[in-house]
């Protein structure tokens, strides 16, 4: 969340496969660039306003989703909410209910709507992607077809200028 946030700086190397690497080895790897977030690493690759809107919503999903692992973190410790959502109750930890908020019914689905909202971000995005190659495709054909038109009329030039250069200058 610090990385995502621009917190904490992002790791060299920073993609899918960091955090497995990090769990593994039980090492982090470090950065030496500023800290920056990713919707400003977004924001400079041009993501349209719609696209910011589903990562928003599922941004917004994934928040509520780190409240529920809190509470859950905070079960196991023994610290539990009071009435303004502050963890200042301690009692005897609580796994069993830890591992329900984790392993729950709750817990699955808040992560289907989080991946819903990314699943339709990544439609949109392939969507507008695939869009802008097909014109840029169109724009290289267009230009491919007049660089060859200018090559072949070049060709006829140069051949009639040969002609022409033949008949007047090197026949005489």
């Amino acid at each position: 969340l610090a990385i995502r946030n621009g917190e904490q700086a992002r790791p060299d190397n920073y993609n899918s496969t960091y955090w497995d690497f990090v769990t593994a080895n039980q090492q982090r790897i470090s950065s030496d660039g500023p800290p920056v977030s990713l919707e400003t690493l977004m924001r400079h690759m041009q993501f349209t306003e719609d696209e910011f809107a589903k990562l928003r919503e599922a941004e917004r999903l994934s928040n509520e989703l780190v409240q529920l692992e809190e509470v859950a973190m905070n079960a196991v410790k023994g610290r539990f909410q009071d009435e303004n959502g502050v963890f200042t109750i301690e009692k005897a930890p609580d796994l069993k209910l830890a591992r329900d908020l984790m392993h729950g019914r709750r817990y699955h689905q808040a992560k289907g709507k989080i991946m819903e909202s990314i699943s339709e971000f990544l439609l949109m995005l392939d969507k507008r992607t695939n869009d802008e190659v097909r014109v840029l495709v169109d724009r290289a054909s267009i230009c491919s077809d007049v660089a060859l038109s200018i090559m072949a009329i070049g060709v006829i030039f140069t051949s009639g200028a040969y002609v022409l250069l033949k008949r007047r200058v090197i026949i005489p």
